[in-house]
């Protein structure tokens, strides 16, 4: 289910989701997104972009639910990888957050953090999913 807000571009060839956040956005809308993208888009590569997103008052408490719902369902692409794109510096320290809060969570999916969708391509192109 894609919105206005919230725009999902699938690369099958590069078994690529693409979600493009326009606008502000709430935990809640993070969250039910991630189950559409499980639901009807589901690729081993996820790029979240940021870029054109404003919702930089997400807190700590916020990200793990966040975390907790992105890694119960994690099992549908154990191995994966997903980059997260955020130019501004305030968005740069919350992705930074939710990637480490991920990791200490034991999440089976490759994370990181990028300023351009560029570099997060790149990164995505030279991780091989492990499964």
């Amino acid at each position: 289910m894609a919105s206005d807000t919230f725009q999902f571009h699938r690369e099958g060839d590069l078994d690529l989701t693409i979600i493009t956040v326009v606008g502000s956005i709430e935990t809640e809308d993070i969250i039910r997104h991630l189950a559409d993208f499980y639901d009807q888009f589901n690729t081993s590569k996820l790029i979240w972009d940021f870029s054109r997103a404003e919702g930089e008052h997400i807190d700590g408490r916020q990200l793990r639910r966040i975390v907790d719902a992105a890694k119960s369902q994690a099992h549908l692409r154990e191995g994966g990888a997903t980059a997260i794109v955020v130019p501004r510096s305030s968005q740069f320290g919350v992705a930074r957050m939710y990637e480490i809060l991920s990791d200490l969570a034991g999440h089976p999916i490759a994370h990181a953090v990028f300023r351009s969708l560029e570099e997060a391509r790149a990164w995505l192109k030279a991780t091989r999913p492990s499964a």
